[in-house]
C-alpha cells in the first residue's frame, strides 16, 4: 500500500504501478474456501517473506486451532527456508508460483514434450522435481506450459503435495487470486 504522509519509511515496489515508492506492506490469510480473511499484518518494507510469513502463519494456526490443510503463498514467499519451514516445521502442504528467473525458464524448458499432457483448457502440464537454496530435499515443481503469440510461455508452481494430481494444485493457486482480487474491490468500495 502506497504512503503519502510525511513520515520517513522505507521504499518497496508498488504491485500494481511497477514504480520503487514509500510504503507499507499489508500481508492477509484467507480461508481459501469462504475467501473471508482471517488476518491481516501491516509491516513496513524491508522485511524477508520469512520475517513475515512464519509470525502470520504461526498466529492463523492459533486463531483456527492449527486445522489448516494447505498454505497458499504469493510468489513473493517461494522462498526455500520458508518453504522448508512449512514443510519440515508445521507439516502443512504449500504451493507458490515460483517466479521466473531466467534459470527457471530455462530448467522448464529442458524438459521433453513427451513428458506433458495436454489439458481441458489445451495448455500443457507436467511435473518434476527441483533443488531450491536452504530447502531440505527437492520441492515438486509442477510445469505449465503453453504458447502465446507463437512464442512458448511456462508457468512454474512449487508444492510439497505429492499426492494431488497437478492440475488440482494449479486450480488451488488460482482460488487464491480471485481471493486476493476480491479483497482488492471489497476494499476499494469501503473508500
Amino acid at each position: 500500500m502506497g504512503y503519502f504522509g510525511k513520515k520517513r519509511i522505507g521504499k518497496d515496489k508498488h504491485p500494481t504501478r511497477n514504480i520503487s515508492m514509500k510504503g507499507v506492506n499489508a500481508s492477509f490469510t484467507h480461508d481459501q474456501e469462504t475467501g473471508d480473511p482471517i488476518f491481516v499484518r501491516a509491516d513496513y518494507p524491508g522485511l524477508k517473506p520469512e520475517d513475515v510469513a512464519i509470525p502470520m502463519l504461526n498466529t492463523t494456526m492459533d486463531i483456527i486451532n492449527n486445522e489448516m490443510e494447505m498454505i497458499v503463498f504469493d510468489k513473493w514467499f517461494s522462498v526455500g527456508s520458508l518453504l522448508d519451514y512449512v514443510n519440515t516445521e508445521i507439516r502443512i502442504k504449500y504451493v507458490t508460483l515460483l517466479k521466473l528467473f531466467q534459470n527457471r525458464i530455462e530448467e522448464m524448458k529442458s524438459i521433453p514434450a513427451e513428458q506433458f499432457r495436454e489439458m481441458a483448457d489445451g495448455r500443457k502440464i507436467t511435473f518434476t522435481h527441483t533443488s531450491l537454496r536452504n530447502y531440505t530435499g527437492e520441492a515438486k515443481l509442477i510445469v505449465i506450459w503453453f504458447q502465446e503469440d507463437g512464442e512458448d510461455k511456462y508457468y512454474g508452481y512449487l508444492t510439497n503435495d505429492e499426492k494431488s494430481p497437478e492440475e488440482e494444485t494449479v486450480i488451488t493457486y488460482a482460488k487464491r487470486w480471485r481471493i486476493e482480487k476480491l479483497s482488492q474491490r471489497s476494499d476499494l468500495l469501503e473508500h
